[in-house]
């Protein structure tokens, strides 16, 4: 059964996104530049993504594509109209929002500048411009911040949950029980890039993948990116490679 076409409304939305979109009452596969995984592990990734794998862990070094590839694969069912997934919900830590806490606006204010690298994404894997704010405006896509999330239930979603090295225990455990009927989750991350040391909070980092590890055969797959994997640029890989053989990478 093909998905009911969302209602655009402009009225709340920027002057550009509405342009932009005009008549266009939805988003559909063909909106979507093509993309080919890169290396051995994004591969991996994209195959247990597409076996259906419900929790996917994905860890690993600075610059290999997790989120970005996690963000086009969710993109791929929830323009697909016989998919059951509605909306991709990115959550994110506000670990470095509170460190902006002097600053003036409120918390949404402060965290909407950790929106950039997904809207990067949606640059170069959406065919219109300002694809971002249209997903956004479609209901297709929504950011959240672990803030705000007691009380959600994500139905029929494909929930990221982004920087989950920067989640202690229990917020991970908050955003894993949020998931609900028809959906599924993906967590990226690199422990080597932990804020919440600076903050003298814990990383539930380790524990939870110790639990996930302990759930049914099945349900949860695991990625771990490595130094193969980098493709930002050769100038991040010779760096990390070069890190690595002091024992810091």
């Amino acid at each position: 059964m093909a998905k009911p076409k969302p209602k655009f409304d402009t009225k709340d939305e920027p002057m550009e996104a509405a342009r932009e979109l005009g008549n266009k009452k939805k988003f559909t596969l063909h909106d979507l530049q093509s993309f080919q995984p890169k290396t051995e592990n994004q591969k991996k990734f994209v195959e247990m993504y597409q076996q259906g794998t419900p929790v996917i862990h994905c860890s690993g070094v600075a610059g290999t594509g997790k989120t970005a590839v996690a963000f086009y694969m969710a993109l791929t069912d929830v323009l697909d109209e016989s998919s059951e997934f509605d909306k991709i919900v990115m959550v994110r830590s506000a670990v470095e929002a509170r460190k902006m806490g002097f600053l003036p606006g409120s918390l949404d204010e402060k965290a909407q500048a950790y929106e950039s690298p997904y809207r990067a994404f949606t640059e170069q894997f959406v065919k219109y411009k300002s694809g971002y704010d249209h997903l956004k405006a479609l209901g297709y896509y929504e950011f959240l911040t672990t803030s705000y999330l007691r009380g959600a239930t994500f139905d029929n979603c494909v929930v990221i949950c982004e920087e989950f090295q920067n989640l202690d225990y229990s917020e991970l455990h908050t955003v894993m029980t949020r998931v609900g009927i028809n959906s599924r989750i993906i967590f990226t991350g690199d422990s080597k890039q932990d804020d919440l040391k600076r903050q003298r909070e814990k990383s539930g980092f380790e524990k939870f993948k110790k639990v996930l590890d302990a759930m049914p055969e099945g349900m949860v797959g695991f990625v771990e990116y490595g130094l193969d994997d980098i493709v930002r640029s050769d100038v991040v890989r010779a760096f990390l490679e070069a890190d690595h053989k002091f024992g810091e990478g």
